[in-house]
């Protein structure tokens, strides 16, 4: 089996989620923020980081750079990153150049929310869409291999932006509710991501028909016991925990933080097994 590339799942396990949370907290901006009493409680405590905003922001950029820093060992020598940013035609140039750019308007949103104003909504759609492009770019280059059967298929890029989305909206959810304890926006947040994880079942299931039906002759590694894994830590611990969230047997705080480590868990096992399954040969 050929060694597991550690550095690219770095890569796209930390930069998914510093997409995900971004584009996670544009919704809650656009729909919920006014609602919410997170910005009450930045007024009367006062401080740079009780700002939700400079919360995410400054998360969310300190995972892309861990990812890109993991994505450039890659390479052998770092600084090799610099001569792939000479072929725009390829896949992993296209990344980088949208890893920089995302990273360049999260660079500003984070100065903005250092100096106590709130990122404007116009600039915050901006910073996400390039956090979408980037999980778009990312999840392509894993799907246009074709000597890689599991990876060379319509649902990679779609495994991989519900998992960042998914993923992000667990470490938003945590982030707010430490922040405010809003719970009407809270409640309605949580069924968003029951919404998600609803979809990551369909989007698992879908994949692994796809795997069964033929995968060109290539024979895949025995990943039994990190799938059953997978499905019992990420997709059906969540629900149990709702469930116990919505009879109110848990509290807000414990039921997020508990959906939140299992989900990142979950996604982090998720990711290995699709790794896995196209660097065995």
């Amino acid at each position: 089996m050929s060694e597991l590339p550690i550095s690219l799942i770095v890569f796209t396990y930390l930069s998914d989620i510093s997409a995900g949370t971004f584009i996670f907290y544009l919704l809650y901006q656009a729909f919920f923020s006014g609602n919410a009493t997170v910005e009450k409680i930045q007024q009367r405590k006062g401080g740079i980081f009780t700002s939700i905003d400079a919360k995410v922001s400054v998360l969310s950029i300190i995972l892309l750079g861990i990812g890109m820093l993991a994505s450039a060992l890659h390479l052998g020598h770092p600084f090799r990153f610099l001569n792939a940013l000479h072929n725009p035609n390829s896949m992993i140039t296209q990344e980088a150049y949208w890893s920089i750019g995302f990273g360049i308007l999260l660079l500003i949103v984070t100065i903005w929310a250092f100096k106590g104003k709130k990122p404007s909504f116009a600039l915050n759609l901006l910073t996400a869409l390039a956090g979408l492009g980037l999980l778009t770019v990312t999840a392509l280059a894993y799907a246009k291999p074709k000597g890689i059967p599991a990876w060379n298929q319509g649902l990679t890029p779609i495994i991989f932006i519900i998992s960042a989305l998914i993923m992000g909206s667990v470490v938003f959810l945590l982030l707010l509710v430490l922040q405010s304890n809003d719970t009407d926006v809270l409640k309605k947040m949580v069924f968003i991501f029951l919404g998600l994880l609803f979809i990551q079942f369909f989007v698992e299931i879908a994949y692994s028909i796809q795997l069964s039906m033929g995968t060109y002759g290539v024979e895949l590694p025995d990943l039994l016991t990190l799938n059953i894994s997978r499905w019992l830590i990420g997709l059906l611990a969540p629900l149990v925990v709702l469930f116990a969230l919505f009879k109110k047997s848990l509290k807000m705080k414990t039921g997020i933080t508990l959906i939140f480590a299992t989900i990142i868990i979950g996604e982090g096992i998720s990711r290995i097994i699709f790794f896995m399954n196209g660097v065995h040969l």
